[in-house]
């Protein structure tokens, strides 16, 4: 299969949590990155808790059977959890190898990705920690596995591992969740990037994005991709001032908050 970026579609079975709940935190990520949710919802197609077992032949080809309905667009299939979607001893080599073939099988001759998320073991009573639940034959199928490890057994942070088969692994990200209720956003940071630096990092950066993506709810500039929230008190100081300087303005939206934009460069220097 094939497609082009804009047709791309990724299908997603996940077996736990309601459709409601999975559709609530996909629109807060959204809002976290600033993408629309109305941009992604023909693309991301949700399947809550299928009735699908993958050791059952017969599963495997209606599986097989759905996918092929999506058409060339489908791009990556998610598996959510592996645990929740076959019967079998995740112990046991012999029952899951034939699991893992068939949907390596079907992801080579289909063209698709396929992305397995599976829970890992508690650290045992050392506090060793291993990445991967079940049999070793979990380990011998990726291509790439990214997991979280507590960053200290004695707090909830966490760092982010990536072991990968073509290509070298990275060890040991500190990342975070980071959720604001108030404004419906939820993001993964790294807490190792300390964000603008400066004012006129910080001014360059409010005037790349709202030129790069259009107008931004305030909420949505607070938090630059992939990086820490930048400090309230800070934000509005650095858009006052480039407000003061013409370069940017306020929109007026109620269900949503206020808004900026660039100033149009036929306005620029009028105001």
């Amino acid at each position: 299969m094939s497609a082009g970026k804009n047709n791309a579609k990724i299908l997603y079975l996940f077996a736990e949590g309601s459709r409601a709940s999975v559709v609530r935190r996909l629109t807060w990520v959204c809002n976290g990155y600033g993408v629309s949710v109305d941009s992604i919802r023909d693309r991301l197609l949700l399947s809550p808790h299928p009735r699908i077992s993958l050791d059952q032949s017969d599963d495997i080809e209606a599986l097989r059977a759905a996918i092929e309905g999506i058409g060339e667009h489908l791009v990556m299939v998610i598996l959510d959890p592996l645990s929740e979607l076959h019967v079998g001893g995740e112990n046991e080599r012999d029952q899951m190898a034939p699991i893992l073939a068939a949907l390596r099988q079907m992801s080579a001759a289909m063209g698709f990705t396929i992305v397995l998320i599976h829970h890992s073991p508690k650290p045992d009573n050392q506090n060793r920690f291993s990445p991967l639940r079940g049999s070793g034959a979990l380990r011998a199928w990726h291509d790439a596995m990214l997991y979280f490890a507590p960053a200290d057994v004695a707090t909830t942070a966490r760092k982010l591992y990536g072991e990968f088969r073509d290509a070298e692994s990275f060890r040991g990200l500190a990342v975070r969740l980071e959720v604001d209720e108030d404004a419906e956003i939820a993001r993964i940071v790294l807490d190792d990037y300390p964000g603008p630096t400066s004012e006129s990092a910080l001014h360059r950066y409010i005037l790349d994005r709202l030129g790069d993506e259009g107008p931004l709810i305030r909420n949505v500039l607070r938090y630059p991709p992939g990086r820490p929230a930048i400090n309230n008190t800070t934000l509005n100081k650095a858009l006052a001032v480039l407000q003061e300087q013409g370069e940017v303005r306020p929109l007026s939206d109620a269900r949503r908050g206020q808004r900026w934009e660039i100033v149009p460069s036929e306005e620029e220097g009028g105001s």
